[in-house]
């Protein structure tokens, strides 16, 4: 799971990840949201896709509860305009050249994946730039 943070005025950008070897639950997309607000000293925009795990009733609760989570969603079917899909193609590209053997090669290869993007400003905007939000 992924969150590209921007800051207003589009000056700063973060990556903040979590793995999961399982389905991802309702709670553990609350306890990113929980997250976000904990970062995120104002407003925020999220923008995020139309999966159902967005909608569940614990989900809706804590936004509910939140005035200052404003949420959008992207279009159906329109994977292009979400800059963590940029995220995602990134640690594809770096993960393509891996032999990978065990699930231990696996977590430490998605580890060092995901820390390569979320090192890179110039990696982490290129996701938004791709995504068309810039």
């Amino acid at each position: 799971m992924g969150l590209v943070i921007v800051s207003p005025g589009w000056q700063k950008i973060q990556l903040s990840m979590q793995t999961h070897t399982t389905n991802i639950t309702g709670e553990q997309i609350c306890d990113a949201l929980w997250h976000l607000l904990d970062v995120v000293k104002g407003p925020i925009c999220l923008l995020w896709d139309q999966n159902a795990i967005h909608r569940t009733a614990a989900v809706k609760r804590l936004i509910g509860a939140h005035k200052r989570l404003e949420i959008h969603d992207f279009p159906k079917a329109a994977p292009e305009v979400n800059p963590t899909e940029g995220v995602w193609a990134q640690m594809d590209e770096y993960m393509a050249s891996k032999a990978i053997r065990t699930a231990n090669d696996l977590k430490n290869e998605v580890r060092k994946a995901s820390m390569r993007t979320r090192n890179s400003q110039k990696r982490l905007w290129a996701c938004i730039a791709q995504s068309g939000l810039l």
